[in-house]
């Protein structure tokens, strides 16, 4: 496509849908589809089925779909490939999820205590890495976020769909519970019913034989107000933008000045020096600004700095400086008391808090260095 083609920003790929994104978009794979599974219908409520003395749960699928096209390992023996063979008796679960998505972020803590209370009765969970950006491809990004997180259980990289596509799967996160005999008994899409979830567990692993001493995981229930995120996800790259204001100016694949501009409630805008890429739009330097009217709880950004760089932004929110209970883990004050983020790997950077999830207009702009703008997300 030439360089001066004008954007249409008007295809969305990922919508949040309850707790999850939805992929809407075929994602850049081989298409190779599953001949042993079906994809189930949402079966996202089963809990008559979990209740009175002997509960039980429906056979959705006799088999578990095989892992195709993963090309790393960890947390196994020796970072070896798994198995559906590996895994036959055994109560089994498959966590498809990216490390940059907030919803699957969320369900860290819930994922982790699963693995640790019932990793020894008979129970192995899976995470299935399968990237929404390119830089969630590269292992060792990965990697860094199961150090970081202290991931214990098995995680297989996915980066080119093709263990998705077997599965059908279409959201981030995702749950595939197995019994012992390798058969689909429960799913879920999203975040939330980590009851529900765990009770299923312990529901196969009864149905199995395996005893397990772990009680009911007792962790804070989840605070996030879906009726308070009046500000849907939002891409930044030309494939997926909508409410994108610089629209008819924008040129694709190439540096070009923009014209800062007003923005109504959900649109954003660019000023100053930027390159518009399929997946991000990347702020060439001091001076840029990115602006968008947002109206959430918290208003997080997926980043990054050019390999080997860091780079600082300056956030500001009705041409402000962020009030102290608006500064997050990723913010700090300068000198001048604004709200400084300095970047650096590719990730979710936590932006700003909104006191009572007010509607403000909060502008980005870079001090130092290059920043590559991927998507927004609420929480």
């Amino acid at each position: 496509m030439p360089k001066a083609t004008i954007i249409v920003l008007s295809v969305v790929g990922g919508i949040l849908i309850l707790g999850a994104v939805y992929l809407t978009l075929a994602p850049p794979a081989i298409d190779i589809r599953p001949q042993e599974f079906t994809q189930p219908k949402l079966v996202d409520d089963m809990m008559d089925d979990m209740k009175g003395e002997d509960p039980t749960l429906p056979v959705l699928q006799p088999s578990m779909p095989a892992f195709k096209g993963i090309t790393q390992w960890w947390n196994t023996p020796n970072n070896e490939p798994l198995t559906r063979e590996d895994l036959k008796g055994k109560v089994t679960m498959i966590k498809f999820w990216t490390y940059s998505c907030i919803n699957c972020i969320r369900t860290y803590p819930y994922v982790k205590s699963w693995h640790e209370n019932y990793a020894d009765d008979g129970f192995v969970l899976v995470g299935v890495h399968t990237p929404e950006f390119d830089f969630e491809r590269k292992p060792e990004n990965v990697e860094r976020e199961i150090r970081e997180n202290d991931f214990q259980f098995p995680v297989a990289l996915d980066p080119s769909y093709q263990t998705w596509r077997n599965y059908e799967n279409r959201f981030w996160p995702a749950t595939y519970l197995f019994d012992a005999e390798g058969r689909l008994r429960y799913t879920h899409f999203g975040e939330g019913k980590y009851d529900e979830t765990e009770r299923a567990i312990q529901i196969l692993l009864k149905e199995a034989g395996m005893t397990y001493d772990a009680e009911q995981t007792d962790l804070p229930a989840s605070n996030v107000d879906f009726s308070k995120i009046r500000t849907r996800e939002t891409y930044f790259g030309y494939e997926r933008a909508e409410g994108f204001v610089n629209a008819s100016e924008a040129r694709i694949e190439t540096e070009a000045e923009y014209e800062l501009n007003s923005v109504g409630s959900n649109q954003w805008s660019i000023g100053g020096s930027w390159r518009i890429e399929g997946e991000r739009s990347v702020a060439l330097g001091p001076g840029s600004i990115h602006r968008f009217s947002v109206q959430a709880p918290i208003y997080n950004i997926v980043l990054d700095a050019p390999e080997g760089t860091t780079a600082k932004i300056r956030v500001r929110q009705d041409g402000k400086a962020l009030t102290n209970e608006m500064l997050t883990n990723d913010t700090v004050r300068d000198a001048n008391g604004d709200a400084i983020i300095e970047v650096g790997p590719s990730r979710l950077y936590r932006i700003m808090n909104i006191p009572n999830a007010n509607r403000h207009t909060v502008e980005i702009e870079v001090l130092e260095g290059e920043v590559r703008f991927y998507a927004a997300t609420f929480g």
